[in-house]
């Protein structure tokens, strides 16, 4: 289960490259998503949910852009992954990446009409979720609307938190303060919402995070190639916040490699704290279990047991990279030694 990818941007992997994430969205990703149309955005999904399945990802979170995400959904259907896909909700100017999408009621009445036409689809395996591209990118009136769904329906909010350094403490300067203490004070800080990245959060938002119960979704390739640094995942989990994976956009992962993303995740603790502190076990639950507690899945998939359904991967071992078995823990085995093309 991968917790936090953009699908509209898999068509341009390459194509911003050794940026940090402000001069990537400003100069970059935003004016290749607004020159999206139906055609170049169905490709993009295709290709990505492709990359997804045959690399063993069979349920993706997915944040599009502002258009076209129709195209989206019917690439998830057709081709037979489990999506939780959200248009990018953006009736806000934010300041430094020169961001902005809709009218505030237009972009509602495109998140009502693609509710109805999708949520469910595919006997279940199709979702919609709510997804404001960030906690600036949406006016507070959004945010309200937003959570009030969300509580009303059961559905995943799905957004980004303080992935840069130098813009959480832009934002923790103005009177709606740092990210997380502005969405529990907007109501939208609950168990339904997945924040990406949750890099720089200070001490009252991490308390404000175990109160409310919201997930945090690592992204360790896209923090590391865009330098915005690496999550304390240890001592979320530590202190009982539930943390997904994702590979974030092929445009700042490269890849949407589920494989790649456990390995760091397990390997960069490593380095700050000790070689226990991200045990393999430990990750292998943020690719699986927890990415389906995160999207309110748990009680169907991130487990192979009696009553859920049978999104299983299969994994070749008759690799030499893989070999030795004999005596390993397959969790070993999986997180340190498997590649995505090993499914």
């Amino acid at each position: 289960v991968q917790a936090h990818v953009h699908l509209c941007q898999t068509i341009i992997r390459g194509l911003a490259d050794d940026r940090d994430v402000i001069d990537w969205l400003r100069e970059r990703v935003w004016p290749f998503e607004r020159a999206h149309d139906a055609a170049s955005m169905a490709a993009s999904a295709r290709l990505g949910v492709a990359e997804l399945l045959l690399g063993g990802t069979t349920t993706v979170s997915s944040m599009e852009s502002v258009h076209h995400t129709d195209e989206v959904y019917a690439a998830a259907d057709q081709l037979g992954i489990r999506g939780v896909i959200g248009k990018a909700i953006m009736d806000r100017w934010e300041p430094g990446t020169e961001m902005i999408g809709q009218d505030t009621d237009d972009a509602w009445a495109d998140v009502l009409a693609l509710h109805e036409r999708w949520h469910g689809r595919a006997d279940g395996r199709i979702r919609v979720s709510l997804a404001p591209r960030g906690v600036r990118n949406a006016t507070v009136e959004m945010w309200q609307r937003v959570a009030a769904l969300s509580d009303a329906d059961g559905l995943t909010m799905h957004t980004h938190v303080n992935e840069n350094e130098a813009q959480a403490a832009r934002f923790g300067a103005t009177d709606e303060g740092r990210d997380i203490v502005a969405l529990a004070r907007w109501g939208a800080l609950t168990p339904r919402l997945v924040m990406a990245h949750c890099v720089w959060l200070d001490e009252t938002e991490r308390e404000l995070l175990v109160r409310h119960g919201a997930h945090v979704c690592h992204c360790p390739s896209s923090n590391l190639k865009l330098a915005s640094g690496v999550a304390p995942v240890p001592e979320y989990l530590d202190a009982g916040v539930n943390v997904a994976i994702g590979a974030d956009g092929a445009p700042c992962s490269n890849r949407l490699d589920v494989f790649t993303e456990m390995q760091l995740a397990a390997l960069l603790p490593k380095v700050r704290l000790e070689p226990r502190s991200m045990p393999a076990r430990r990750v292998l639950a943020l690719a699986t279990v927890n990415g389906a507690r995160a999207l309110g899945l748990a009680d169907e998939i991130g487990t192979v047991e009696v009553g859920k359904r049978a999104d299983v991967v299969v994994i070749r071992t008759d690799r030499p990279h893989v070999a030795p078995l004999a005596g390993s823990d397959p969790a070993d085995q999986i997180v340190y030694a498997c590649r995505a093309s090993d499914v």
